[in-house]
């Protein structure tokens, strides 16, 4: 280093030293920077319930019932039967289910009326475990029951349609006798 630049040396490290003494600039006054706030915390929302594993119970019925659909009917019958009996014996909701789903896959074990009737304190029953099952067969019922009305609706109709057309046929014969008559008049 040259003597000729030692007065610029000192001169700087003078305005060095006495800067630390002045005031200090706004942007460093701030002192520590701060974190980032930390973004809101996410509301925890637990989720949902696992799905309960089905009962055995209904399941083994849900089987016997597709085993009783394929069965002849004199099979069917008897077990229908069974059904029966066994609701009279023990009127829990164990045997109304049972009759019930022998009533869905068989339509002609009982009636509509008499399956919604069997059914209606079980599905009234949220305690029952068959609570949810009963209410299903019972919408089944009601909408047979439905369908079998509609059914007996458009029967009437076809039997009055029948004796409608059977007259119509009958007025044409008479007019065709008719007009056969007076063409023969005329010859």
């Amino acid at each position: 280093m040259k003597v000729w630049h030692l007065p610029a040396w000192l001169g700087l490290a003078g305005v060095l030293a006495l800067s630390g003494c002045a005031k200090l600039p706004a942007f460093l006054q701030q002192g520590a920077v701060a974190p980032p706030a930390a973004p809101p915390a996410a509301k925890h929302v637990s989720p949902p319930p696992p799905l309960p594993a089905p009962s055995a119970g209904i399941k083994a019925l849900l089987n016997y019932a597709g085993e009783a659909a394929v069965m002849p009917p004199d099979r069917q019958t008897m077990l229908c039967t069974q059904s029966k009996t066994h609701l009279d014996a023990d009127s829990g909701d164990y045997a109304r289910v049972v009759l019930g789903v022998m009533a869905a896959v068989m339509p002609d074990c009982i009636s509509p009326e008499q399956m919604e009737s069997v059914l209606q304190p079980v599905a009234a029953n949220r305690n029952s475990p068959y609570h949810g099952l009963a209410g299903v067969l019972a919408a089944i019922a009601q909408q047979r029951q439905a369908s079998d009305q509609v059914l007996a609706k458009a029967r009437q109709d076809a039997t009055q349609l029948r004796a409608k057309l059977k007259a119509l046929t009958q007025i044409e014969t008479q007019l065709n006798q008719v007009k056969d008559r007076e063409l023969q008049n005329l010859n």
